[in-house]
């Protein structure tokens, strides 16, 4: 068997560092599509309002309710079932010895991956409600935006 020796690659802190610099590129993407999927669903209500025709806000809630089911799995799919296990068992919530920058990230980290659930559900819940009852719901929320407005 022919083992690839890499100074870069044998080096533990160094693929530590990119360990976690490829975790947060995930979240960033999941951020993304997150925000994506709002916009999504707003640009639909718009849509909906100056054409009357309230399908595309119902089918709106899909996207809305796929990016909650990312968003409320995203430290699962990240970093794995036993790693996030292991991450829940060994997480302090007071790091006093955060000297280094991986810790620091790793804290946000852990953070980012507690609202992350609970928004992806709620992400999930409205979309599906969207997806659902949009059609049937879009215009009396467009007449109660307008009243509010104007």
């Amino acid at each position: 068997m022919i083992r690839f020796e890499h100074p870069v690659w044998n080096n533990y802190r160094m693929r530590q560092t990119i360990a976690i610099l490829w975790q947060c590129c995930v979240q960033v993407f999941f951020i993304a599509v997150t925000i994506a999927a709002v916009d999504w669903v707003v640009e639909s209500f718009t849509l909906s309002q100056q054409s009357q025709e309230w399908s595309w806000f119902a089918r709106s809630g899909s996207v809305l309710t796929c990016a909650g089911a990312l968003l409320a799995v995203m430290p699962l799919l990240r970093m794995g079932i036993t790693g996030l296990v292991a991450r829940v068992r060994s997480v302090e919530h007071d790091l006093p010895g955060t000297r280094t920058w991986q810790d620091r990230l790793c804290k946000l980290q852990t953070q980012l991956d507690g609202y992350a659930y609970p928004t992806g559900l709620s992400l999930l819940v409205i979309g599906t409600l969207i997806w659902g009852y949009g059609d049937l719901v879009g215009p009396r929320i467009s007449v109660w935006l307008l009243r509010m407005i104007g």
